[in-house]
């Protein structure tokens, strides 16, 4: 994707009255649900992973389509070695 929108920054949302943030959170946390196929799919995957790695703790991350173009990681990552490389670099640029 080229749209601007994939490469700003993480930035906390300012309201500017207690109404402001009373509208955010009740449209935050009582409207927007994901479908209970989702919370199914998702019981189903975290099981699978439990599972697989036999009860031990695992990270998930989330990368944002922006962070492959600026970071140039869009190279061959169906590539085991260069997935790795990526979560890497991730980790490197948390770290910082």
């Amino acid at each position: 994707m080229d749209s601007e929108d994939h490469f700003h920054t993480l930035y906390i949302l300012k309201h500017s009255t207690p109404e402001g943030i009373k509208q955010y959170q009740d449209v935050v946390f009582n409207f927007l649900k994901y479908a209970p196929e989702i919370y199914e799919a998702a019981e189903h995957v975290l099981q699978n992973l439990t599972d697989k790695l036999e009860g031990r703790p695992f990270l998930s991350m989330h990368f944002r389509r922006g962070d492959f173009v600026k970071l140039h990681w869009l190279d061959d990552f169906e590539k085991e070695d260069v997935l790795l490389r990526a979560v890497g670099n991730m980790v490197t640029e948390l770290e910082q």
